[in-house]
């Protein structure tokens, strides 16, 4: 005796000696497809978004670094030890915080800069290390940037 469903006709193909195994191993390839294509779509989407968010997370760093420089360059006529950093500061999807290491010899100053740079989760670090040095001009004193060579 064969039950037939006949208020449901897609049971009775998966049910039939004919097209049984064949029409679920084309049900189970085609999911495993349409899983994979979804899957796949998802991972690329957020590839470019952590790209875009590293990209952003570089230039609020270097933005950091930027303003610190500016600092750095007003309290070189002034007194240079009393640089502090920036506190973490909101701007442009994101945020960026500088800190400042100074160590001083003789008449040699070094500006260790740790600029850091957030958006999204990714999180970039830029370092920039400023020797400067005492020089007596006219018995005026005034630091100076170490000149490349």
């Amino acid at each position: 005796m064969k039950i037939i469903n006949k208020k449901y006709s897609c049971l009775k193909v998966l049910n039939s000696s004919k097209g049984g195994i064949w029409s679920r191993v084309t049900f189970v390839i085609i999911t495993l497809v349409v899983i994979g294509s979804v899957l796949f779509l998802f991972l690329e989407n957020q590839g470019k978004i952590n790209k875009y968010h590293h990209r952003k997370a570089i230039e609020l760093s270097d933005y950091g670094l930027m303003q610190m420089m500016e600092q750095v360059g007003e309290h070189l006529r002034e007194d240079p030890t009393k640089i502090t950093g920036i506190e973490k500061t909101e701007y442009d999807e994101g945020w960026y915080k500088v800190e400042v290491t100074i160590s001083q010899k003789d008449t040699a100053l070094t500006l260790a800069i740790e600029s850091k740079g957030h958006s999204g989760s990714q999180e970039a670090v830029r370092k920039e290390n400023i020797l400067l040095y005492r020089s007596t001009i006219e018995g005026d004193s005034v630091w100076l940037p170490q000149q490349s060579k």
